[in-house]
């Protein structure tokens, strides 16, 4: 199957949820929707918690994009992304700050948490959580290769 444009373009990503929250698709849609899909993506990497049980993961600033939850809004400008065990070692290889191009999967939608999950946190705020896992690095950016 080949590749839809969004699971190489953040933006492109963000603006297909938006488009589904406003035809007031439910997070079971969604997960039909995702649910098992790979990603590729660009991002800065802000944090690594790569020694966390059970789960080792990194944190990846992405280009923020606002999102319309109903009459709640949410800011998206992070991903966690939980790594691979056999990733590990490159990701500890890479410097916080650096531009990464990573892959990763939405969660199937038969996980305990689904692949995408909308919250209401507060009066006119909202968050949108994406479940990624198999996180690996594919790359990172010349620009970091300058430094």
């Amino acid at each position: 199957m080949a590749n839809e444009r969004w699971q190489k373009d953040w933006s492109l990503f963000i603006d297909l949820i938006q488009q589904c929250l406003n035809a007031a698709v439910d997070e079971e849609q969604l997960a039909i929707q995702f649910a098992g899909k790979s990603i590729k993506w660009e991002g800065r990497l802000e944090e690594k918690h790569l020694d966390a049980e059970p789960a080792p993961s990194v944190t990846i600033a992405m280009q923020e994009k606002n999102i319309t939850v109903g009459e709640s809004s949410a800011v998206l400008d992070f991903l966690t992304v939980f790594v691979a065990d056999d990733a590990i070692q490159l990701w500890r290889e890479i410097e916080t700050g650096s531009i990464v191009e990573f892959t990763a999967q939405l969660r199937n939608k038969n996980a305990i948490l689904p692949p995408i999950f909308v919250l209401e946190v507060g009066e006119g705020q909202a968050a949108v959580m994406f479940g990624l896992s198999g996180g690996r690095l594919v790359g990172i950016a010349e620009e970091n290769l300058a430094k």
